[in-house]
């Protein structure tokens, strides 16, 4: 195939990928295709750009890649390579996350509890105006139940989610996420490994398209 072109990239980046293809002894366009991967998924959530005719609609910097290359090639050892930076972070977000989870986690039991009790109480005092004592303090703790909020364990990464999971971190991440995978776990999704046999390709393609997702 066609050789990487040399000197597209930023001079940090084209060092990095050479560096680690000389390592490897793997081609330079898996190093640079990584590299470029794992500096999207770093810099989508952060930044839009205005391109052309859509101007007035702000297009997310994500990249769709694939290298493709056959079995012994170092496409896991580069992948791992390109990614440590955003795991080494993904670790650090999810350590500074756990203890707020787990906080938020113990408040919903007690707001779950003080509901239980206050129903319990309305029920018994077979009062059922909306304007008892009884009622209100009933009312109360359902919205307060509702209103409590959850902190999501914080991820950069996935690899083999379902679409219903891909949506749910997005949502989870202002609308993005990076599903990076050495062995094509994504072509495995997309034809049809968690939907019988189905194509699914429903998200990829509004993702692609920059279209919301609801």
């Amino acid at each position: 195939g066609r050789e990487w072109p040399p000197g597209i990239l930023p001079p940090v980046a084209e060092q990095w990928a050479q560096e680690l293809s000389r390592h490897l002894q793997a081609p330079l366009a898996l190093s640079a295709s990584v590299l470029l991967g794992c500096v999207s998924a770093a810099a989508t959530p952060n930044a839009r750009i205005r391109v052309g005719i859509t101007w007035w609609d702000p297009e997310p910097l994500c990249l769709w890649i694939m290298p493709v290359l056959a079995s012994g090639e170092k496409k896991t050892p580069a992948t791992k390579a390109g990614t440590k930076p955003l795991r080494d972070r993904q670790r650090v977000l999810r350590e500074e996350a756990a203890p707020k989870i787990a906080e938020a986690l113990t408040i919903e039991s007690i707001l779950k509890a003080e509901l239980d009790k206050a129903m319990k109480e309305a029920v018994a005092s077979k009062d059922f105006s909306m304007d008892s004592e009884v009622n209100q303090k009933a009312i109360q703790a359902n919205k307060n139940l509702e209103a409590h909020k959850i902190p999501h364990d914080p991820r950069l990464l996935v690899d083999d989610a379902t679409n219903q999971a891909l949506e749910l971190r997005m949502e989870e991440n202002e609308g993005s996420i990076a599903t990076i995978s050495d062995e094509g776990n994504l072509i495995h999704v997309l034809t049809g490994r968690w939907s019988d046999g189905r194509l699914d390709f429903e998200t990829y393609c509004k993702a692609w398209s920059n279209s919301p997702i609801m």
